[in-house]
């Protein structure tokens, strides 16, 4: 059963909309929650790896500047996501900071991103069978974008944590309120 925000009216799990009202019913499950639940460490995990690898030319810039697009563009579906994230009143208010950290922890990622996508050379209209080698300015560039990506994992998994515990607070409020109402109910029909 789900209970409605609105009126309270319970409803069965495969009602979309409050039976008594028409408010839309929320799934309190993970999903309501900011989609930042991969592994901890995995966002930061393919930056490093890119940059490193870029770094020690392992990969060569265009190679580097495609890889990140790629990292880019998924970061800024899940920022769209976030920012349109449309949810009732109530659950808007407690997951209000958790979204406001999500934004924050993916913008340093994009900027992050696109600072160590800045340090490659322009391409050449012929290749050269030279390596690239990346500059100490340019080294000491990417090193400060990774730091920054650090930070937005950081935050991602502060927002994370911060979900979890409101997830857990908005389950225990519903079980306490159901408890709650089952008691008030009995003594209702003994009156009766």
């Amino acid at each position: 059963m789900r209970r409605c925000f609105k009126c309270g009216t319970e409803n069965n799990d495969d009602e979309y909309l409050c039976t008594k009202c028409s408010f839309k019913l929320p799934k309190l499950d993970e999903s309501i929650s900011p989609q930042t639940n991969i592994p901890k460490s995995a966002r930061l995990a393919k930056i490093l790896e890119i940059s490193n690898s870029y770094m020690e030319g392992e990969i060569s810039p265009e190679t580097m500047v495609e890889e990140l697009e790629h990292q880019i563009i998924s970061f800024r579906q899940v920022l769209m996501r976030f920012r349109k994230m449309n949810l009732p009143k109530p659950l808007k208010e407690e997951f209000e900071e958790q979204i406001d950290l999500g934004i924050e922890g993916m913008n340093l990622f994009i900027e992050a991103m696109e600072v160590i996508q800045s340090t490659a050379p322009p391409p050449k209209d012929e290749p050269d069978d030279e390596p690239f080698e990346l500059t100490g300015e340019g080294k000491a560039k990417v090193l400060k974008a990774m730091k920054k990506a650090d930070e937005g994992n950081e935050i991602l998994n502060e927002c994370y944590e911060k979900s979890c515990e409101s997830m857990r607070r908005i389950h225990e409020e519903e079980m306490i309120y159901e408890e709650q109402l089952g008691n008030i109910l009995p003594e209702e029909k003994e009156e009766e």
